[in-house]
């Protein structure tokens, strides 16, 4: 049965709960929160539970530990009334917001057995425990050819699974983001920016993720500051010193040297995990002075460096560095084309000795 397998984890969870540290009253805001508790702990459950269902209605406001603490109690009310599937319910509730709470010592025998199937119920429907974000990977186009579609692609990875991946965009200046599915193609997920006007010159966007058990993780430049991406006119051409590396195939006829390849200028990407912000991965070596973890990716890079062509050289003399992250000499102009395929952004050159 595919249950079975499931019920390691459930206890590897259990354990976990009866040993993290409970958040006690005076960690709450919620005045009806703690009415609800206080009026609970002196056993008048009635008043308890009416307190606790105020605030309920304010769970949007709310802190998660606020919300996990309000579904334990309710748990509890509920136990106490015999209304037991809606304190398994509630106990299960209790859970999405905080996988890792504790019971109180000295319940009710029903108490106990409510929690371990409300676990249960969080554990079949979410899986295992985890509190950890997915992780994003994203290699920023700083700017591109204008195009009816242009091509976002990640890649996403969790330590559970990755349920959803999203790209929000919108012209730079305007308040609303769109936002569009991004697909599994490959190893890599992949949107489309489109239905962009004809006079839109920059595009901002941010990635974010979603994983089974609910966490979200958000690529972006930085906290609140997504990315930037300049639409280039009539082909345009790309003038950044250090470009994102992909692939490189070269082939040699006549004395002819001709060098395909397929790049990306590269923008800082960070991920941060509050999950009021745009979000990544926390980098314990790395906190920012208001207590968001950031962590960069960057993909290798190459860079071009054009050289002093002599009179006896014909075509373009250029030289490719390929040792990783290098100043560049001069700016190249390059044509850059989409793949309508692949969604990869193409820049071939060649040149002869």
């Amino acid at each position: 049965m595919r249950t079975m397998p499931m019920m390691p984890r459930i206890v590897a969870t259990l354990c976990l709960l009866f040993l993290s540290p409970p958040l006690f009253a005076q960690d709450v805001r919620n005045p009806d929160l703690k009415r609800g508790i206080a009026a609970y702990t002196a056993k008048d459950y009635q008043a308890a539970f009416e307190a606790l269902k105020k605030a309920e209605a304010q769970a949007k406001e709310n802190t998660p530990e606020e919300n996990a603490l309000l579904y334990q109690y309710l748990g509890f009310i509920y136990s106490d009334f015999g209304k037991d599937d809606e304190a398994v319910a509630s106990f299960k509730q209790a859970l999405t917001y905080d996988c890792e709470i504790e019971l109180p010592s000295g319940l009710a025998e029903n108490v106990y057995r409510n929690f371990t199937q409300g676990v249960t119920a969080y554990a079949t429907e979410f899986g295992p425990c985890d509190r950890v974000p997915p992780q994003i990977v994203h290699t920023a186009p700083s700017r591109l050819p204008r195009a009816e579609r242009i091509p976002i692609t990640a890649v996403v990875t969790d330590d559970n699974a990755v349920k959803e991946v999203s790209l929000y965009y919108r012209p730079k200046g305007s308040a609303k983001f769109q936002k569009r599915a991004m697909n599994l193609v490959g190893n890599e997920f992949r949107g489309w920016i489109e239905g962009i006007s004809e006079d839109t010159d920059a595009i901002e966007y941010y990635i974010e993720a979603r994983d089974r058990a609910g966490n979200r993780a958000v690529a972006a430049v930085g906290k609140d500051i997504p990315f930037t991406l300049e639409l280039v006119r009539g082909g345009g051409f790309l003038s950044r010193k250090t470009l994102g590396w992909s692939s490189l195939g070269a082939g040699v006829a006549s004395g002819v040297v001709a060098g395909i390849f397929y790049a990306q200028s590269v923008s800082k990407a960070n991920q941060y995990t509050d999950p009021d912000y745009f979000a990544a991965l926390p980098d314990p070596a790395n906190d920012d002075p208001e207590g968001y973890k950031s962590a960069s990716e960057t993909a290798y890079t190459i860079s071009i460096v054009t050289l002093a062509i002599g009179a006896g050289l014909s075509g373009l003399g250029s030289y490719l560095l390929l040792s990783g992250e290098k100043p560049a000499a001069d700016t190249v102009h390059l044509t850059p084309t989409i793949d309508p395929e692949t969604g990869r952004y193409g820049f071939g050159m060649g040149f002869r000795f």
